[in-house]
């Protein structure tokens, strides 16, 4: 009966409704964005997807349009169409494939050797006629020199050799590139001498781009130095390779510029020395510590020194120079370093040696004014010390850089040593009292 009454009560009691709490609203927003942004993001992919289709199918358009033009042999207006659709695929180049791009290159050479072509001799003619020669040739520079517009893709660089030699890598893998198009023609009559104008034209839009940062007034000459002799190394290599010398005209770029860098050099070096003759203490550097000593003892070396320099240091870290000729040595050394390795013409070769002489000559007639004022026998000896350092270390070095760069002595340079001799110390002197 108990169980009877259970179940009774239990089909009485009214049936519960199921929960039916409200879903809060920025669950449905969260779901409703959520939503959005996927629908959003496919219509992008979809919108991004066509415009890269209409873009391949202009430019594509526009290649056929470039064969006709080529067809009917109106080459100005081929050359303009290039340039437009070159710079269109160079700003799309993100939404372009591979293929258009190959495709851009083969028509590049296709027109190089339409051009070239034009240049051939016809049958029963040993040469073009002048103007025919010369409208070919006009355009093929424009050609190429859209082509050389690469050079002023590369970022420019803090390091200036570096940003330099990339640069005339540049240019050097189109001339490659662009004599070995010019040469399939070649076997036909054409006449090399035309590569060889279109690659000097060529050259002065890369001479004026190197020029600006070479022979900035902010680059170091040992800078300079390095990046033009690195480049006369680097033409004489594309020379090997192409079968045509452009050193000639590279050193012609850098004539003017070179010589004003040495003279401007000229003008700081003296004048900083001077600064330092008229603040002239007459008193031994003292390089505090044993490290100091070994770098300036790798300073020197590093400068062309090999010879020790132990016998100008007393204790180890009491350099028995003052401090303007210990700078004075330094940039001496440097100068010479640099200017000498430059210095291929009789004229820049005088140039060089007549400012190694007048610096020389200035700082030695400012060390032997002090020799003729000496009180004692410890000040004779101080002063001695810096004549030898310079006679005897310094411009022997200067003279062997001549020799080596120049293949002949630089006889103003030994005057100048036998002229100030007499300051030298004395053999077997003891160096230190």
């Amino acid at each position: 009966m108990k169980a009877f009454e259970e179940a009774k009560q239990m089909r009485l009691k009214p049936m519960q409704k199921p929960s039916t709490l409200p879903v809060p609203v920025t669950a449905k927003i969260e779901v409703h964005s959520k939503l959005d942004k996927v629908l959003f993001d496919e219509e992008e992919i979809k919108h991004t997807e066509n415009a890269a289709v209409a873009l391949e199918e202009e430019i594509l358009a526009e290649f056929d349009k470039l064969d006709i033009l080529v067809v009917e042999r109106t080459f100005e207006k081929a050359i303009e169409r290039f340039e437009i659709l070159k710079k269109r695929i160079k700003d799309s180049e993100e939404k372009i494939n591979d293929t258009i791009k190959k495709k851009l290159e083969k028509c590049e050479e296709a027109l190089i050797l339409l051009l070239c072509r034009e240049m051939e001799p016809i049958s029963g003619c040993s040469v073009r006629k002048p103007k025919t020669v010369k409208r070919a040739m006009q355009l093929l520079i424009r050609l190429q020199r859209t082509a050389l517009e690469q050079v002023r893709d590369v970022r420019l660089d803090a390091d200036v050799h570096n940003y330099v030699m990339k640069i005339a890598n540049v240019y050097g893998n189109h001339v490659k590139h662009s004599t070995r198009l010019f040469l399939q023609v070649a076997g036909n009559g054409l006449n090399v001498s035309y590569i060889i104008v279109w690659a000097r034209d060529s050259l002065l839009d890369l001479c004026a781009i190197m020029k600006k940062q070479i022979f900035s007034t902010e680059t170091p000459i040992l800078v300079v130095s390095q990046c033009v002799n690195s480049l006369r190394r680097y033409f004489t290599e594309l020379a090997e390779a192409v079968g045509f010398d452009l050193t000639f005209d590279f050193e012609n770029q850098i004539r003017s510029p070179l010589d004003q860098c040495i003279r401007a050099t000229r003008a700081k070096f003296l004048d900083a020395t001077m600064v330092r003759a008229q603040e002239e203490s007459w008193k031994a550097v003292n390089l505090l510590n044993l490290a100091a000593a070994n770098k300036f003892k790798s300073e020197m070396f590093d400068l062309g020194v090999k010879s020790s320099l132990d016998s100008f240091i007393k204790d180890d870290i009491q350099l028995q120079l003052t401090q303007s000729t210990f700078q004075f040595a330094k940039g001496f050394l440097t100068f010479a370093k640099a200017s000498i390795s430059m210095a291929r013409t009789q004229y820049m070769q005088k140039l060089v040696e007549d400012i190694l002489v007048e610096a020389g000559n200035f700082h030695l007639k400012h060390i032997e004014s002090r020799f003729n004022k000496k009180k004692d026998e410890k000040q004779e000896l101080f002063i001695r010390m810096n004549a030898s350092f310079l006679l005897e270390m310094v411009i022997p070095v200067v003279e062997d850089k001549c020799i080596t760069f120049w293949s002949r002595p630089a006889a103003n340079l030994q005057r100048l040593i036998h002229t100030f001799s007499h300051l030298t110390l004395e053999d077997g002197k003891d160096r230190f009292l």
